[in-house]
């Protein structure tokens, strides 16, 4: 059996992403600029420390590298081609993204590069919208139940807590 039910599953798992992640992002390379680009890209994504990390770490902020990579195939995708199922997945990864870890919502204006960059833009734009609201429904349902508790919190975080003690970060 592949994946054993004990306390490695979830490394199990990571590892697999993180496969996931390098065919991703050579692929997202290719697009870009060609089989050369490809592998390299590739190359610096499976030596990446931060990618190596992720793979033994399971943790919330482990996922914003797959989520980062995804959107951007998503958004290629819709660019080259203008399906409008590519934007659709663009804005779902993005907002799945933010629900998991806020640090992801900085991929937000990758949604608006496809609105410049791709066409039927209209159509685009409702279909984003949807997109990046699916995932918020169980984030909204929650906060309507207990009297806005966290987005009480995330004001409150923006105001005044972040400025309260200082938090070295790595990036």
């Amino acid at each position: 059996y592949l994946f054993p039910f004990d306390s490695l599953t979830p490394w199990y798992f990571m590892t697999i992403l993180s496969f996931v992640f390098i065919l991703l992002i050579a692929k997202s390379a290719y697009y870009l600029g060609g089989k050369k680009m490809a592998v390299v890209t590739a190359l610096f994504a499976a030596v990446s420390t931060a990618q190596i990390n992720n793979a033994f770490t399971v943790w919330n902020a482990g996922v914003d590298a797959y989520i980062g990579v995804f959107a951007i195939y998503f958004l290629i995708n819709y660019i080259k081609s203008t399906r409008l199922v590519w934007m659709f997945l663009l804005a779902f990864s993005i907002s799945l993204g933010t629900t998991i870890h806020f640090q992801t919502a900085y991929l937000v204006p990758l949604i608006f590069s496809g609105f410049f960059f791709g066409k039927n833009r209209l159509k685009a734009v409702v279909i984003s919208i949807l997109g990046f609201a699916i995932p918020l429904l169980p984030f909204l349902y929650f906060d309507l139940k207990f009297h806005w508790f966290e987005t009480r919190q995330i004001i409150d975080y923006l105001r005044f807590a972040q400025y309260r003690i200082y938090v070295p970060n790595r990036w």
